[in-house]
């Protein structure tokens, strides 16, 4: 977003493939010690905007606490858990649905060709 406006919050919301974001939310509690919040937040109409009304969404809320370390220990394990899922969905041959996680795949994978 843009640094220059304020208010801001330092809350991120994000989905792993078509994955329910409880068993997201379970994963980084018990590999990596994350606590985030999984579901729809009391906002269904923005879950169904968004295409989430099955899954919900991992909430990840930061604040002036936390160190700029544990939140790139947090976008790793959420890199990891991408690329897990993914890896079993392909070992599958699950097919990806939600449209929003197909685009994340084809971003995060031009993302890594500059890498």
């Amino acid at each position: 977003g843009n640094y220059e406006q304020f208010p801001r919050a330092p809350i991120l919301s994000l989905n792993i493939l078509d994955y329910d974001s409880g068993e997201i939310a379970d994963a980084l509690a018990q590999d990596y010690g994350i606590m985030t919040r999984a579901g729809a937040h009391c906002a269904p109409l923005m879950h169904k905007a968004l295409g989430t009304e099955k899954t919900g969404a991992v909430r990840f809320s930061f604040s002036y606490f936390n160190t700029e370390e544990e939140v790139e220990v947090a976008a790793r394990a959420v890199k990891e858990l991408a690329l897990e899922y993914r890896q079993e969905m392909e070992a599958r041959n699950l097919e990806i649905n939600n449209e929003s996680a197909r685009q994340w795949l084809l971003d995060y994978e031009i993302r890594n060709l500059y890498e």
